[in-house]
């Protein structure tokens, strides 16, 4: 009986391991000829995307990388569905990436270039470039919603919101420093180390040893840091994240939430406060500065002493304010 199955089963450890070597040996062949397709186009000085992707089509036709990168990036998606648990890893995930080196990131782009194509890669990693509330906004004011902030938009804005070119330019400077140039939309509260936590809330964190158990957990941080402030109930209410900073002007505590909210007639953003960071971004900074009259300082003009007290009304102190005053004078001038 031995003898009978070891021939079947010979035969079949035979097949899988010659099936293995063959798949080896045909990986191999793909990269060589990937290899030599990026050669021959920096070569050639070739600046056409479709000439990329034409090659790198040609040349990793049987690879089995677009699968597992498929499934690779499905994995966030899949462990958002399994509760809070999953949602808090898959936003430490991000937020961690989001800190990575330059050469990491630009690595990482390579290899999903090389499996999906450089357009491909190009609309995945341009999402950190480009702000899908930008886009909404330019869709809004009826210019090329392509993500970018230039001369076009900024008057496409001033004109949309009745902004002086003096109102506008103090707005849209102060909200680009703090959005990072109209990219970010909410609050990064991603802390590697306790000791960066304690440096940045002495008061709320008295020693470092408090702080540790909020490295890499941002919605803990958030809980915990805007608890029984700003409209917001205690620290097991979670409502320190839910209604962390938003928008480009970093909305921030529920009692700002439900004003924003009642005085621009928009009561569905108390349910759903991502709608600040994705569909109301530009109109909270707008609110901001009506609510805190800070358009009064602005029509005395763009110059450094009004920047100066902008500044101090925005962020409390002066962080940035080499950055706040040379957007400002930049959009004042597409403006003027």
């Amino acid at each position: 009986m031995f003898q009978t199955l070891l021939g079947p089963i010979t035969n079949i450890v035979g097949s899988i391991v010659s099936g293995k070597m063959e798949q080896k040996a045909a990986e191999t062949k793909v990269k060589i000829a990937k290899a030599e397709a990026q050669a021959q186009i920096m070569l050639s000085q070739a600046t056409s995307e479709a000439d990329w992707e034409k090659v790198m089509a040609e040349g990793s036709r049987d690879s089995w990388k677009d699968e597992w990168l498929t499934v690779l990036f499905s994995v966030p998606l899949i462990l958002a569905f399994f509760g809070e648990w999953g949602r808090v890893i898959v936003a430490q995930g991000f937020a961690a990436l989001d800190v990575m080196p330059s050469w990491y990131q630009y690595t990482l782009g390579v290899i999903v270039s090389a499996s999906f194509g450089v357009r491909s890669a190009t609309k995945f990693f341009g999402k950190s470039d480009m702000s899908e509330a930008m886009k909404n906004l330019q869709a809004k004011i009826g210019v090329g919603a392509d993500g970018a902030f230039g001369p076009n938009t900024a008057k496409a804005i001033a004109k949309h919101f009745n902004l002086s070119p003096e109102r506008g330019a103090h707005l849209m400077g102060q909200a680009h420093h703090e959005s990072g140039g109209f990219k970010r939309t909410r609050e990064g509260l991603h802390y590697s180390t306790p000791e960066r936590i304690q440096a940045v809330w002495p008061s709320r964190f008295p020693t470092v040893d408090s702080a540790k158990p909020y490295a890499r957990n941002p919605s803990g941080l958030a809980n915990k840091v805007y608890a029984d402030r700003m409209g917001n109930g205690n620290q097991a209410s979670c409502e320190g994240s839910l209604y962390c900073g938003r928008g480009f002007l970093q909305l921030t505590g529920k009692s700002n939430y439900r004003s924003f909210a009642s005085d621009m007639g928009v009561p569905e953003i108390m349910n759903d406060p991502d709608l600040v960071a994705s569909t109301y971004a530009f109109e909270t900074a707008l609110w901001f500065f009506n609510t805190n009259k800070l358009f009064d300082i602005a029509d005395k003009g763009v110059n450094e002493s009004t920047i100066k007290s902008i500044t101090k009304r925005v962020n409390g102190g002066y962080h940035g304010l080499d950055d706040r005053i040379e957007q400002t004078n930049k959009i004042h001038g597409w403006l003027s």
